[in-house]
């Protein structure tokens, strides 16, 4: 007899292949801007947001990542009605959960039950900057990227603590990655990740291109865009490249009592073991 967790999963997976067939589009449309990056609550998979379009890129079993087939989609139809030309989204991983955010109003996605909850859209919080563009959220901090500025919320706090000034906030979108405590941010084709205590950029990963490390179509390629990081020398490597170098480090740290330093970017694979495939981010 058949579980009713089984059955649940079950629907699940039939819904998600009528969502994906029906929202299906035909053709390869150029990404002109993106409008928001989102981290999947329930799954290693990221969306890439613009107008009523989004891409899913996921962790491939075999290394790297991944383009999903069937990419790109419809927006309002495999998500149930969303607006397009959204400013920004983030995750609530603690109820599965994500909201979406297009000028003064938010939505809320379930992603267990695949659909907008009841009672939405709402009116923003008057203590919610304006002009969002993107929004991370981590251990009980919510950081806000605003045309005003980057602003920060602990929980517990009543409003959000203004950090940076105007332009230093300033990004296309901003998302949390897979490995914890990092987040990145988006400028046209290029992103950037950071530590999430001190929004320190790592070096080996500044103005990298989302176009090689993704594999995501741009209409206009940023005049920085090489194909490659910028800055240090593993900045410049692929990012294949980098996982076979990390790879190698973790293999000999495991066999061995070498104290040499761990080249820049490791931190983000977790193959601290040296076995199996290094996932990036």
């Amino acid at each position: 007899k058949t579980s009713a967790k089984a059955q649940a999963y079950l629907r699940y997976l039939a819904l998600q292949r009528r969502i994906d067939e029906e929202s299906r589009l035909t053709g390869i449309p150029c990404i002109r801007r993106l409008d928001a990056v989102l981290k999947s609550p329930i799954r290693s998979m990221l969306y890439f947001i613009w107008d009523d379009v989004f891409y899913e890129v996921e962790r491939n079993p075999k290394g790297g990542l991944r383009i999903t087939l069937g990419s790109p989609k419809n927006l309002t139809i495999a998500w149930n009605g969303l607006p397009g030309n959204l400013d920004a989204a983030f995750t609530n991983e603690t109820q599965n959960s994500a909201y979406f955010f297009r000028r003064n109003r938010y939505w809320k996605y379930d992603f267990e039950q695949q659909r907008l909850l009841r009672g939405y859209p709402r009116t923003l919080s008057r203590v919610i900057p304006r002009g969002l563009q993107g929004v991370v959220r981590d251990n009980g901090v919510t950081q806000f990227f605003s045309r005003t500025g980057l602003y920060q919320h602990t929980d517990g706090d009543v409003r959000p603590r203004h950090v940076t000034k105007e332009r230093e906030g300033t990004v296309d979108a901003a998302f949390p990655i897979f490995t914890k405590g990092y987040y990145a941010t988006v400028r046209g084709s290029l992103y950037t990740i950071h530590k999430t205590s001190t929004g320190e950029p790592l070096q080996s990963f500044t103005d990298r291109s989302l176009r090689a490390d993704f594999g995501l179509p741009f209409c206009e390629q940023d005049e920085r865009d090489k194909g490659v990081g910028a800055g240090s020398s593993s900045a410049h490597l692929k990012l294949d490249t980098l996982r076979e170098v990390c790879q190698a480090y973790f293999v000999i740290q495991y066999h061995t009592n070498d104290t040499s330093v761990m080249p820049e970017g490791c931190e983000l694979f977790n193959g601290e073991s040296g076995f199996g495939e290094l996932q990036p981010f």
